[in-house]
């Protein structure tokens, strides 16, 4: 008798590997994998506008890249001594309004040099709900702590969403021909609406992905992360102690399906040895021997070597882990 409802990894063209790069963009969720991504040495650009949760200010941030859109500061809020840009994430914000320009502008310039170039985008959509912010009346990415009364809730529908999207799934192909798109649904729930209205939360997400999937079926696929904790790992041994989010252990079985679903058998293989070398590139010494240090440094940097001899562009992930 089987207990348990498992996931099986999905069946799919989409190929990642490590000759092609990867955008990673959305909750959360999208940095657990994206981490795991980058200690395997793929070419993953993760979150470069910060963690976005709703589909809207997801695609604004990403046709604004398309696009070349650069800010000159004006759309910047200022706010407790710091000014933010209400498509980013507070990781962004900064006491410095030069500061912020720049780093919204470099982050929109890369994210589009990456999607010229990716052989996938992977989106996690978190929520439906979002947030208008009245003096523009734009959705927003953040509130950014501001005063309450200077938004107004809205909860998305599904058809609002395959609309955005439709036209922004055209945008990215007309940008680069190969891009394939995954999309994924964060399985972390929103307790504060409450249980049932998070439900319904993920539904209009979900109805969502499965019609954009549809209507472009030969560029998007869906990768159920969603379903993978809350069926397959339907224990809550599964989830941290706040019981919202899923563990390390579960988010590790769902890159294991991810994995296997995305990456051919030499890929896989490949992983492992770039692991082994991100796990020596991460160790701390515990001792003063000189010479025990230089050994464990040139065998380090032999197997980096080797890696790049198989494939030339981990050479540049190598460095970026480095640092």
């Amino acid at each position: 008798m089987d207990f348990r409802t498992p996931v099986r990894p999905i069946t799919t063209d989409i190929r990642i590997d490590h000759r092609h790069p990867v955008v990673m963009t959305g909750s959360c969720f999208t940095g657990n994998i994206g981490r795991r991504m980058e200690r395997g040495l793929f070419d993953v650009l993760v979150n470069p506008s910060g963690t976005i949760y709703n589909p809207l200010s997801i695609s604004r941030t990403i046709r604004n890249s398309i696009e070349g859109k650069h800010t000159n500061g004006s759309d910047l809020v200022f706010h407790d001594g710091l000014y933010h840009s209400m498509d980013h994430h507070s990781s962004f914000s900064s006491c410095d309004r030069d500061d912020v320009i720049s780093r919204v502008n470099t982050s929109a310039d890369l994210t589009r040099e990456y999607l010229k170039n990716a052989s996938a985008l992977i989106v996690t959509w978190g929520t439906a709900r979002t947030y208008r912010y009245v003096p523009t009346q734009s959705v927003v990415c953040n509130c950014h702590k501001l005063p309450a009364g200077m938004f107004e809730t809205v909860n998305l529908e599904a058809d609002d969403i395959c609309r955005d999207w439709s036209m922004l799934i055209e945008e990215l192909h007309s940008l680069n021909r190969n891009l394939n798109i995954i999309f994924t649904i964060s399985p972390i729930r929103y307790k504060a609406y409450g249980l049932h209205e998070s439900n319904l939360d993920k539904a209009v997400l979900l109805t969502a992905a499965d019609r954009l999937v549809k209507r472009f079926s030969d560029r998007t696929v869906y990768f159920p992360a969603y379903e993978i904790l809350l069926d397959d790992l339907r224990d809550y041994r599964f989830y941290a102690p706040d019981m919202i989010h899923p563990s390390e252990t579960a988010v590790d079985y769902i890159y294991e399906i991810f994995s296997k679903s995305f990456y051919d058998e030499a890929t896989q293989k490949f992983e492992k040895q770039c692991l082994k070398l991100t796990s020596r590139l991460s160790h701390r010494f515990m001792t003063d021997n000189i010479e025990a240090i230089n050994e464990f440094k040139q065998s380090t940097d032999s197997l980096a070597a080797e890696l790049i001899s198989k494939c030339g562009e981990v050479a540049a992930t190598i460095e970026k882990f480095r640092q």
